[in-house]
C-alpha cells in the first residue's frame, strides 16, 4: 500500500515506519554516483520477477529524512534509487525507513542539521566541494563518478565492509581517485580491480571506515 509523503511527515520527530513511495519523488543528499554501480544493481532489479524484486525491496529500504514541506531526502540507497527508475518494467515504489523528521525546520536550519548528522555528501564527480544549493533535486540529475563505482566493486569483492558511516564509499572512491586511473568501463573497471584490492590492504588504509585486513578478508570466505 502506498503512503502520502504528507502522511509521514504528520509523524512524530523519531520514526522508522517502512511505508512505500514512488523513487523518483525521493530528493538526493548527493550529487554524484557510480553509473557503472548503477548498471549492476539495475540489472540484477530487471532479472526478477515480481514476487522476487518484492522481497528484494522489503529487505532493503531507503533510509530517508521529512525535510520542509514535507520533502523527503534520501541519505542513502543513491544507487538502489536511481536503478530503480532506470529499470525496465520494474515498479518505482519502493520502502523506506524514516530515521528523522525535520518538517518543522526552516530550509537553513535543515540544511545545518543534515550537514550536522553527516546526512549530505557535498562534494562533485571530481571530489571538489560544493554547496547545498548545487544539489540536484531528481535521483535522475546525479553525475557520474567512476571511482565510486570502483570503491563499490572494491567492497563488493570483499576488499573492505560496509560502514555505518555515511557516504563512506565516497572515502574509499577519493582514496582511489589519488592513487590510480582507469578507463570508465566495465572493461576497464575489471581491469583496475586487482590493484585496488591490493591497495585496499595497505597500510594506508588502516583508517578508511570499513577496512578489513588481508588476513580477515580470506578468512571470510571460509
Amino acid at each position: 500500500m502506498m503512503v502520502s509523503v504528507a502522511s509521514i511527515a504528520l509523524a512524530g520527530p523519531s520514526i522508522a515506519l517502512f511505508p512505500q513511495m514512488r523513487a523518483g519523488d525521493i530528493r538526493p543528499t548527493q550529487a554524484v554516483l557510480g553509473y557503472l554501480e548503477v548498471e549492476r544493481k539495475q540489472e540484477k532489479i530487471e532479472d526478477f520477477g515480481s514476487r522476487e524484486r518484492n522481497e528484494y525491496f522489503q529487505r532493503n529500504p531507503v533510509s530517508v529524512v521529512i525535510g520542509p514541506n514535507g520533502r523527503v531526502y534520501a541519505i542513502d540507497g543513491h544507487h538502489f534509487l536511481r536503478a530503480v527508475v532506470e529499470a525496465r518494467g520494474a515498479s518505482e515504489d519502493v520502502y523506506v525507513r524514516v530515521v528523522a523528521n525535520y518538517s518543522r525546520f526552516s530550509k537553513p536550519v535543515f540544511w545545518a542539521r543534515m550537514i550536522e548528522r553527516g546526512f549530505v555528501y557535498l562534494f562533485d564527480e571530481n571530489g571538489e566541494p560544493i554547496a547545498v544549493e548545487d544539489l540536484p533535486k531528481d535521483i535522475r540529475d546525479l553525475k557520474d563518478d567512476p571511482f565510486r563505482s570502483l570503491a563499490g566493486a572494491v567492497r563488493a569483492a570483499g576488499g573492505f565492509i560496509k560502514s555505518q558511516i555515511p557516504f563512506s564509499e565516497f572515502v574509499w572512491a577519493n582514496f582511489f581517485r589519488t592513487r590510480l586511473k582507469f578507463k570508465n568501463s566495465r572493461h576497464g573497471l575489471e581491469r583496475v580491480l586487482p590493484e585496488a584490492m591490493d591497495l585496499a590492504f595497505n597500510a594506508e588504509t588502516a583508517n578508511l571506515p570499513g577496512h578489513i585486513s588481508r588476513h580477515n578478508a580470506c578468512m571470510a570466505l571460509f
